[in-house]
Parts: C-alpha cells; sequence; structure tokens
C-alpha cells in the first residue's frame, strides 16, 4: 500500500481510540466534582492582592489553615505578628502563604503569640521556631515537663505533659531563650506610638485554668482608625468575665473585625458579648466539612442577627484586610480566582475537542 493511499481502520484501532477518549473525557468531566479543590491549589501557588491592599501599611492575614487557627499580621514599620500556628496537617500551606507575601525560609517573626497548648493552634510553632527568625514569644501560663525538669516552672500547677507542647517549649528556649519569653497576660501591650499601632492583652483575668481554651488572651489591635479583636478559643464564661471586669469602658471594644472565637462553636460569641464589642466583620476560622460542624448554625444566626459581615476560610479560603488612613478593605482568596471557576466548563470542553482531534489523527499501528 502507497503512503499516500488511504489506510483502513482496523477494527481494534477504533476501539482503542473510542476507549482512550472515553477515560479522558470522564477524567475531564469528573474534574469538575473538584473545582474547589483545582481553585485552592492554584490559589497557594498563584495568590495576588488587589490594590486596595498592596497600598495599606496595615495587613491582617487571615491565613487557611484548614480546622485551626493562624493570623498573620504585617504592620507599618514592618514589623510582624504571627498569633497561632495551625495545626501540623497545614504546614505547607503556611509555609507557602509566607511565602507568597514575601516572607520565605529564615524570614523575621518578630513576635510569635501562641494562645494556648491545643494542637490545631500551636501545630506548627516548632516549624516556625525553627525555620524563621523568632525574635519574641507570648505563650500561655503552661508548663512542660522540660520546663519541670529544669526548674523553670514558677507554680506548680498548669502542668500540659503533651509531646507536642513539649517540643514547642524546647524549641521556644532553643530557638528564642528566656529573655524574649513572655507570658500573655493581661495588661501586656506590643506597639509602637511612632508607627501608630499598639496590640494590647486584656486577659485572663486568672492564671490557674481549668480549660485549655480559656487560657487565650483577649486581644486588640489597633492600627489607623481599625481595630481588631483577637480571642483565640475562649468559651462564653471569659467573654463573661470581659464584660464584667470592663463595664465602664465597653465603648472602647466597638471593633471593626472579630477573629470568632474557637471556629464559630455554639459554646462562644454570645449575643452579649457581640452586643458589646459591636464587629462590623466576623472572621471564621475552621476546615470545610470539618467532623465538629464548625461554625455552628447558632452562632451563625446571632452573627447575623447583630448586623455582622462573616467571612470564613472554609469558603472563602484566606482572608487579608488592609487597612491606612484613607481605606478599610478586605480580600478573600477566592476574589482573586473566582473566574477559574466559570472558565473550568470551557477547560473541559476544550479539552473533550482537542482529545477528539488528536486521537482521530493519532494513527495505531496494529
Amino acid at each position: 500500500m502507497s503512503y499516500y493511499e488511504k489506510r483502513i481502520i482496523t477494527k481494534k484501532e477504533v476501539i482503542v481510540k473510542i476507549i482512550v477518549f472515553v477515560c479522558i473525557c470522564t477524567c475531564l468531566l469528573l474534574s469538575l466534582f473538584f473545582t474547589d479543590n483545582i481553585e485552592r491549589k492554584i490559589n497557594n501557588v498563584y495568590f495576588n492582592f488587589n490594590s486596595g491592599v498592596v497600598s495599606s501599611n496595615c495587613k491582617v492575614h487571615y491565613i487557611d489553615v484548614g480546622q485551626g487557627d493562624c493570623t498573620f499580621i504585617e504592620l507599618p514599620d514592618n514589623k510582624t505578628i504571627m498569633i497561632d500556628t495551625g495545626a501540623g496537617f497545614s504546614c505547607e500551606k503556611v509555609q507557602k502563604y509566607l511565602s507568597a507575601i514575601g516572607k520565605d525560609k529564615n524570614s523575621v517573626i518578630d513576635y510569635l503569640i501562641l494562645t494556648h497548648t491545643d494542637s490545631d493552634h500551636i501545630g506548627n510553632a516548632k516549624m516556625i521556631l525553627d525555620n524563621y527568625q523568632v525574635k519574641n514569644v507570648y505563650l500561655p501560663k503552661v508548663y512542660s515537663n522540660f520546663e519541670v525538669e529544669n526548674n523553670l516552672c514558677v507554680n506548680d500547677y498548669n502542668i500540659n505533659t503533651s509531646l507536642l507542647w513539649e517540643e514547642t517549649c524546647i524549641a521556644i528556649y532553643k530557638e528564642v531563650g528566656l529573655s524574649n519569653r513572655f507570658y500573655s497576660f493581661m495588661g501586656s501591650v506590643i506597639e509602637s506610638e511612632i508607627a501608630g499601632y499598639s496590640l494590647v492583652f486584656y486577659s485572663p483575668f486568672e492564671d490557674k485554668i481549668t480549660e485549655s481554651n480559656n487560657y487565650s488572651p483577649i486581644m486588640v489591635l489597633n492600627c489607623g482608625n481599625s481595630k481588631f479583636m483577637f480571642v483565640g478559643d475562649i468559651e462564653a464564661s471569659v467573654e463573661e468575665e470581659f464584660l464584667s471586669y470592663y463595664s465602664s469602658v465597653l465603648n472602647y471594644f466597638d471593633v471593626d473585625v472579630l477573629k470568632v472565637s474557637h471556629h464559630g462553636s455554639k459554646n462562644s460569641t454570645t449575643n452579649e458579648f457581640l452586643q458589646a464589642v459591636k464587629p462590623e466583620y466576623a472572621v471564621i476560622s475552621c476546615g470545610k466539612d470539618n467532623s465538629y460542624s464548625h461554625p455552628n448554625n447558632e452562632t451563625i444566626n446571632r452573627l447575623i442577627k447583630n448586623n455582622c459581615k462573616i467571612v470564613r476560610t472554609d469558603t472563602t479560603s484566606s482572608i487579608v484586610f488592609g487597612v491606612n488612613s484613607q481605606n478599610f478593605v478586605y480580600q478573600t482568596s477566592y476574589d482573586f480566582i473566582s473566574s477559574y471557576h466559570f472558565y473550568w466548563w470551557y477547560v473541559v470542553v476544550s479539552g473533550i475537542i482537542l482529545s477528539g482531534i488528536l486521537i482521530l489523527c493519532f494513527k495505531i499501528k496494529g
């Protein structure tokens, strides 16, 4: 048969081509069910900030770490604060996000604040201490076996024997030392009058606490004309103490953004607390389809009732607020990549058409 003569396609070739084409179509169509994951993957690599955020001199990043908490703050004088670190399984996410904002390994983190000892808040603390230049650490007054054995305790209670907490405390002493280790007790302040910001600790109200979540300090970041409140995983009892202790000055706690306690658990964020602090935005850090059913519907309803604009890491991925003298803006990761979801149908259809053309043109030697 001449090279230029039309070649007869065998039955075997037709079957093979059909099978290959069906497999390609199936894979492309199945990808539609994983669009969210594809978007998140794209986001982790290519996330950019809008002009409003870029022009801000103070940025507060609520990093998507799944079921956990991790906040990174860029201050006007280029100093940085990290509040909690997320669970260990989110290690890569945290590193990628920090890299995306110009904080590669060995970058300086001026203040690391560990609100309490739960693994979803301190799981990456050792990684942060080992890989970044952490200057100061604030931690709850909870001691590890390492501290007990080395006579570094000031009392004989509040002992946490978990291996994760011990490894974290050892890393703190190794990388930061004693002189730059502080307990997150009421009255501590991180501030710069020149740069115009302050982070003030307003709790805990006692040293001996039975529930680990309630070691979490209530903190307010004042930057420009904006206020951000961070509360770790405090429960309703601490909110009640807070309202009682500061009853005469509650008007001061009129915050712009509240990081909702305990991932939106129903045991926190009471109606009374919301009425007192009056947040315009409520940020909920939680994992998609998490086993705790966070955030709880009762909490969501209370936030809606108090006119809070709710943003959640499980639905929008990472969230960043930007502040300067003129603007108060925020952006979610999905703001940048939302168009990818719209165009994914075009990707799938184009892939099917292209694969069909290539298969028809491709000759299989029988």
